[in-house]
């Protein structure tokens, strides 16, 4: 591991992305007992988290390059390490940090790279202009789906974290849900079931977190149960509607069943 975190720092190489991903491959290999810190190198354990925190901080660095390829390799990369200590006993909690980090790239307008650049070519490179634009957008929005897919798996069990951080991934993530593409509406959409399955999990009075937003992503959430054209689309939403029937009989897990009833046969 350490010999691959050597190899990020300084320029972007032909081939570097592969350093990613053998550094996810490696991860993924790690036992359950070096996930948990059982078995550190110093026999009390917490070894293995501090190992995990600075393949974590590393990552967060190469997510913020300027190359999208490469900085959506280092985000997918970031959150199959973020997925696999998930399970361990202690708890990695960086999601601040990676927030930061994707928010820009999550609420970033794909026309405006655009915009700005047309603004600066001159008449003789403006068909070639066009051309980059044409082949820009499709990457922007693959960075973009990895970006909120991987802020879903950095989400975690801490209700403290999740109490101060839950209003601010709503407001960021279900505005852009109506009027995003399949892969960005599915990525939404299975972020936003982690995050309200683990409130739910973890918090005595989950409504109090979650309740505005529940309200506020059902008629979305509805629209996409409806979907009949992208059945990615219409499946994770059926998920994101079951995680919230373990509200049980509260108030609102009446209003989702009412508000998918109310949608009616499409």
């Amino acid at each position: 591991m350490a010999a691959l975190l050597d190899q990020l720092p300084g320029r972007i190489w032909t081939g570097k992305a592969a350093c990613l991903c053998a550094i996810g491959s490696l991860v993924k290999c790690m036992s359950s007992s070096t996930t948990t810190g059982e078995s550190a190198g110093d026999g009390g354990g917490g070894g293995a988290i501090v190992q995990a925190s600075s393949v974590v901080q590393a990552l967060l660095t190469e997510a913020s390059r300027k190359n999208d390829d490469y900085r959506r390799q280092a985000i997918v990369t970031l959150g199959e390490v973020l997925a696999h200590f998930a399970s361990g006993r202690e708890k990695l909690n960086h999601f601040v940090e990676v927030a930061n980090v994707l928010y820009p790239l999550i609420t970033q307008s794909d026309d405006a790279g655009a915009t700005s650049d047309a603004a600066t070519t001159t008449s003789t490179s403006s068909s070639s202009s066009s051309e980059d634009d044409k082949h820009k957008r499709p990457r922007k929005l693959v960075l973009q789906a990895a970006s909120i897919t991987t802020l879903g798996k950095a989400w975690p069990a801490d209700s403290t974290t999740q109490r101060e951080q839950s209003q601010r991934l709503f407001d960021t993530l279900l505005p852009i849900l109506a009027h995003s593409p399949w892969n960005i509406k599915a990525a939404i959409l299975a972020t936003i079931t982690t995050v309200f399955a683990s409130v739910i999990a973890n918090n005595d009075q989950p409504l109090a977190l979650i309740g505005s937003a529940v309200t506020a992503s059902m008629p979305l959430i509805r629209s996409c149960v409806c979907d009949n054209k992208f059945a990615a689309v219409k499946e994770a939403a059926l998920k994101c509607v079951e995680s919230l029937m373990s509200l049980g009989q509260s108030d609102c897990a009446l209003g989702v069943r009412r508000g998918l009833l109310a949608a009616g046969p499409d």
